[in-house]
This record gives C-alpha cells, sequence and structure tokens, in this order.
C-alpha cells in the first residue's frame, strides 16, 4: 500500500504548485515588458543612462531628437568648463554624424566661445552595448589665458547692454546702437583677412571672434557678425549669423563672407555691420546702406550659403 501512495503522489497534481508556477510565470511576462522601466530606475547599474531620455526603439526619430538635446546640453555645459575634450558615454546609438553637427550647432549658438577653432575630431569605441565618444576640441588660445579673456570679454559685453538698456527703448533702437557701437569701435582687420587667403590654418584667428573685435578692436566680417549676434542675443531680440559670399560690383571681385538676420517686432530683416564699415572710410563714419533690409537687397551683392537656414527678410516698418 505503501508503494501505491507514492506512485499516486508523482501522477497527482498538486494546487499549490500550479498556484506557484502561475504567479512564476506571470512575473517573467512582467519583467520582460518591463525590463526598460526597471532598468531606469536602478542609479548604479545604469548611470550613464540616466542623463538621457530613451523611449521606444521603433520611434527612430523620438530618440535622435531627444538624444540630440541631451548631447547638446553636454557639450555645452562642458565646453563652458573650458574642457579640451569631451567623454559621453551612452547606450543610444549617436554617431560621428550626429555628434559633429550637435558640436557644430552648439558652436554656431555660442559665439562668446571665441577659444574654439569650431573645429574638432570624434572618436568612438564599443563595449558591448555602451558606445564611448571622445571629442577632442581645437582651441586657439593656451588654457590658462581663457578665463581671464573670457572675463574681459564679458565686462565689455554687460557694459554694452547695460548703455543700450538704458538708453534705448525699442528694439529697433537697441539694433541700431549696437551697430553703432561696433562700427566706431572695430577697424576691419585686412592683416587677418589677406593672411587667411594666403593660408588658411594662419595664426590670426581671434580676428574671426566676439573677441577680436569688441576687446582687440580688430577683426574680420565673421568677427563683426558674431559680435553683433551675442550682444543682441544678450539683449533678449533673436539675431542669427549668416554666410555666404560678398562681391564687390565694381570690381566684380567676390569672396566668402558673413553678416546677420534679425527679428524686430515680428519682421525678419538683415544687418551687414562690416559693410556700413567700409575700409578707408574716416573713423566717424557709420554707414547704414546695409542696416536693416530685405533678402532682396542683401541679394544683389550677397549670395546665402544653400546649407544653412535663414528666414526669409521681408522687413516692415524700420526698412532703410
Amino acid at each position: 500500500m505503501k508503494n501505491n501512495w507514492r506512485n499516486r503522489k508523482h501522477h497527482e497534481i498538486n494546487p499549490l504548485a500550479v498556484i506557484g508556477i502561475i504567479i512564476a510565470v506571470f512575473s517573467a511576462i512582467y519583467i520582460i515588458r518591463n525590463r526598460d522601466e526597471l532598468k531606469l530606475s536602478g542609479s548604479d547599474e545604469v548611470h550613464e543612462l540616466s542623463n538621457y531620455n530613451v523611449v521606444d526603439k521603433d520611434d527612430t526619430n523620438v530618440i535622435q531628437n531627444l538624444s540630440k538635446e541631451s548631447l547638446y546640453d553636454e557639450i555645452c555645459e562642458q565646453i563652458n568648463q573650458y574642457k579640451t575634450s569631451i567623454t559621453i558615454s551612452s547606450g543610444i546609438e549617436y554617431n560621428t554624424t550626429i555628434i559633429s553637427e550637435t558640436f557644430s550647432k552648439a558652436v554656431y549658438d555660442n559665439p562668446e566661445w571665441f577659444w574654439l577653432t569650431g573645429g574638432c575630431n570624434i572618436q568612438g569605441i564599443t563595449v558591448g552595448n555602451l558606445t564611448t565618444y571622445t571629442i577632442s576640441i581645437d582651441y586657439i588660445c593656451t588654457m590658462s589665458e581663457i578665463p581671464r579673456m573670457a572675463q574681459q570679454l564679458d565686462d565689455i559685453v554687460v557694459e554694452i547692454v547695460d548703455k543700450v538698456e538704458k538708453n534705448c527703448q525699442s528694439d529697433y533702437e537697441k539694433a541700431k546702437q549696437v551697430h553703432d557701437i561696433i562700427v566706431l569701435n572695430c577697424e576691419y582687420d585686412i592683416d587677418a583677412y589677406n593672411a587667411t587667403i594666403i593660408n588658411p590654418n594662419s595664426g590670426m584667428k581671434l580676428a574671426h571672434t566676439v573677441y577680436g573685435c569688441l576687446v582687440e578692436g580688430k577683426a574680420v566680417c565673421e568677427g563683426y557678425a558674431k559680435a553683433y549676434m551675442y550682444i543682441m542675443n544678450r539683449l533678449g531680440i533673436e539675431c542669427g549669423y549668416v554666410t555666404g559670399t560678398g562681391t564687390d560690383i565694381t570690381s566684380n571681385s567676390s569672396g566668402l563672407h558673413g553678416w546677420n538676420y534679425i527679428n524686430l517686432e515680428g519682421d525678419y530683416y538683415m544687418v551687414d555691420v562690416t559693410w556700413d564699415d567700409p575700409l578707408g572710410a574716416p573713423a566717424d563714419y557709420c554707414g547704414y546702406d546695409y542696416f536693416c533690409v530685405t533678402t532682396e537687397d542683401i541679394l544683389l551683392d550677397h549670395t546665402i550659403d544653400s546649407s544653412i537656414d535663414v528666414p526669409y527678410c521681408s522687413g516692415g516698418k524700420y526698412l532703410q
């Protein structure tokens, strides 16, 4: 009888065991379906991912957009700390093109980073599911000089912004006064321009920066335009940097050029501060031929790079 009892125990189904199996199965299903959320809640195992917005990997566009925002913020934070290289670890699959484009946008949006050439070298190493990218940044200045120079620049910009806000009421008045301050306090650096033509890698790069324009008082068109953009943005007025070519109609010669667009009370205008400060003009001369003009006007002797996104400037009540 004992043997028969043992045989019966092997073939009978234990209700408690069945319940346990069901609970285990549903628990496993829940864990599998929610593994991403469960991982993200653990601060130790996924520290590198905690700074990024991770969504369903089937939604590629959302992933790219959100990861670019996080990457952009990380680049800005590191450059503001004067880092010569930036290391970013992420389970999100960036690539060198995305990083390069994001780095370029950050540099464009922050003309006060005068110490950068705008170039960088990007390398990525993948171990398992984690890719580590290192962005090596090209600098104009030595590291020890940058904090002092940055403070010099900020002191001047604060002084200009305070003066403009005190003296001007409308955005148009502010735009005009900043235009005049730059024209009357900066001269075109023809030596730097010629040096760049001969050797694009020449050492006279500060002439291409907001520092060259506002602190040293000598710049080429890039320095003029970046200074104008930076101050206008500090005043809370939308202003961007436009690249293309400029053509001297009398000699029919053209070269690379940079200038600005600006938003005044909802209307867009073109502004070319450099060409309102012509070579050979008296020190107290300030032109307005290229202040608050339309896209149609500017295209008479300028061309706009097709690779950049520039609003069409039809102007408004402030047209010259």
